[in-house]
């Protein structure tokens, strides 16, 4: 009887470290294809970076709960590091409540680029992304950030980020807000960013969504006062930039269509100069998925420049004088 008691006393110990033990699930993208653009060869590529990520959830008891999340990118085709980040994506710990919204301390996706990412139908990956904004910033470190619960649709973040200090005379601590409606069939959001030591320059942006039977349709603007600087290192397309784009998602059989029409402009831009400068680009892909995991895809898309300077300032080191753009891939994605 005693041994009884003393095993049952034993099983119960255990089972209470059992409910204390965290819950992690892995996660991650292996994603490769072929790419093409004007001017270069056909290369291997990826259109989703690839990773491995961790997240773990810990009961706190009285409806909190502890959160981490670690995540690691990498070069599927030769097996290098995306960067020199060991966790080149998340890597943050925070608290979670249902009632009370969830905080977050260390390096986490930045608010305005998570919105307006949201919004493009290619997540803004591969050829048919979005022209990104010169003050983007996907993730950030040294942060923390708070999301609340949905109330009647409504979700509101906020952030802080902290300056490294870099002594250039640009340092600046970073903010971030943001306020989403989100009730199907309809998505409202606007978000404004001053990214840490970036010399107080600063993004906002605007947008909408709205869902009718298998179709998604998506509308974005985004203002940037770029002053030649973000997270204390020195940019060489400082100026401002308006852009604005319509785009589609329309489920198709066991596919999706994708569809993007944009259009940005520079101005006061150190490569492109005082005058306006422009680009329109165009993109259509399709997303075919062989399992709920496993999808096969094919993107194309077609960008225009007003200028070989804007041709420069945007596309980097490709030649000067193409002032247009084709650009095409194919692949295969499998996420778990």
């Amino acid at each position: 009887m005693k041994k009884t008691i003393i095993s049952l006393a034993v099983l119960g110990t255990l089972s209470g470290i059992a409910h204390a033990q965290t819950n992690v699930k892995i996660y991650g993208i292996v994603d490769t294809g072929f790419i093409k653009q004007t001017d270069a060869d056909w290369k291997m590529g990826e259109n989703t970076n690839n990773r491995i990520g961790f997240t773990g959830t810990e009961d706190l008891g009285s409806g909190l709960a502890a959160t981490f999340q670690l995540e690691r990118r990498f070069n599927l085709n030769d097996g290098t590091s995306a960067t020199d980040l060991d966790w080149e994506g998340a890597a943050n710990v925070g608290l979670a409540s249902e009632k009370w919204g969830k905080v977050r301390m260390g390096r986490m996706n930045e608010i305005s680029n998570e919105y307006i990412q949201s919004l493009d139908p290619f997540f803004q990956n591969g050829v048919g992304s979005m022209i990104w904004s010169t003050q983007r910033a996907i993730r950030i470190g040294n942060t923390i950030r708070y999301d609340s619960p949905s109330m009647k649709g409504v979700n509101v973040s906020v952030r802080y980020s902290l300056s490294t200090k870099t002594d250039t005379g640009t340092d600046n601590d970073g903010y971030g807000v943001g306020v989403k409606y989100d009730v199907m069939p309809v998505l409202l959001q606007a978000s404004w960013a001053r990214q840490a030591d970036s010399d107080n320059s600063y993004i906002w942006n605007l947008g909408a969504s709205y869902k009718f039977g298998p179709a998604l349709v998506s509308v974005a603007y985004e203002k940037t006062d770029n002053k030649g600087w973000l997270l204390g290192k020195a940019l060489t397309n400082a100026g401002k930039q308006d852009t604005a784009f319509v785009a589609l998602k329309w489920n198709v059989g066991p596919g999706t269509v994708l569809g993007l029409v944009e259009y940005s402009k520079l101005k006061n831009n150190v490569t492109v100069g005082n005058d306006d400068n422009a680009v329109m680009k165009y993109a259509l892909g399709y997303d075919y998925k062989l399992s709920k995991t496993v999808s096969i895809y094919g993107n194309i898309s077609y960008t225009d420049y007003d200028s070989y300077q804007l041709t420069k300032a945007l596309r980097g080191a490709y030649p000067d004088y193409a002032k247009s753009s084709m650009a095409y891939a194919v692949g295969m994605t499998y996420r778990f």
